[in-house]
């Protein structure tokens, strides 16, 4: 087994990338606490709280700050969590 070729590097890079775009800030609506969900995470708790899947769906689209924006590299190429 060798090591990664930078093939590897671009496709793992792309699949971490898309993982961190899927997940949104939201705010749950029976806890009122904010966190980060996946689309089928918010339609699976509107749906235990009595709503509809378009409502989540509507819900889910209009929270914008992904888990992506969520990080940045400081000047010393450290990844830490944005305030």
């Amino acid at each position: 087994m060798g090591g990664y070729t930078l093939g590897d590097y671009f496709v793992n890079s792309t699949i971490l990338s898309t993982a961190y775009h899927h997940y949104r800030l939201v705010e749950n609506p029976i806890t009122k606490e904010k966190t980060f969900m996946s689309r089928e995470d918010v339609i699976r708790i509107f749906l235990d709280s009595g709503k509809n899947e378009k409502e989540a769906i509507k819900y889910y689209n209009k929270c914008k700050t992904t888990l992506w924006e969520a990080y940045e590299v400081n000047k010393f190429g450290v990844l830490t969590v944005k305030d």
